[in-house]
């Protein structure tokens, strides 16, 4: 009940837990991940601990790890994949297969974005499209 005073908080509490078994009581910290939150219980106050497990060197090196071992797995998928891709545009409508593309990325800065190249040219259209 964010929002809602501590005065009112605390005996709407108090009235409901004599009904209810559990009450989920959500405070007023949005923005906050609750996956990096644990509650503690400090001489009856509720504490939330903010875990930041990534700036343990430790677990950064684990996380990298695993990423690796996750691509070196699926790679060969993926390259099945994208030379299926990339053999069906280029049977469909030739070269090139990819398309680049200048966007404005982090903090401005330019990059080039690559696609598969699935646009159809204006003269390749069959005349089947209703006309204004």
């Amino acid at each position: 009940m964010p929002g809602v005073p501590r005065a009112l908080l605390i005996p709407i509490v108090e009235q409901h837990s004599k009904t209810f078994q559990r009450i989920i009581v959500v405070p007023d910290l949005f923005g906050l991940s609750g996956s990096e939150m644990e509650p503690h219980d400090i001489q009856g106050v509720l504490a939330l601990e903010l875990r930041k497990n990534l700036l343990y060197p430790e677990n950064r090196l684990a996380k990298r790890a695993l990423e690796l071992m996750i691509l070196v797995i699926t790679m060969p998928l993926v390259l099945l994949v994208s030379s299926l891709i990339s053999l069906a545009v280029l049977v469909d409508s030739g070269r090139p297969v990819f398309f680049g593309q200048d966007r404005v990325g982090k903090a401005g800065r330019p990059f080039r974005a690559w696609k598969y190249r699935t646009m159809i040219r204006e003269d390749a259209r069959s005349g089947s499209m209703p006309t204004a």
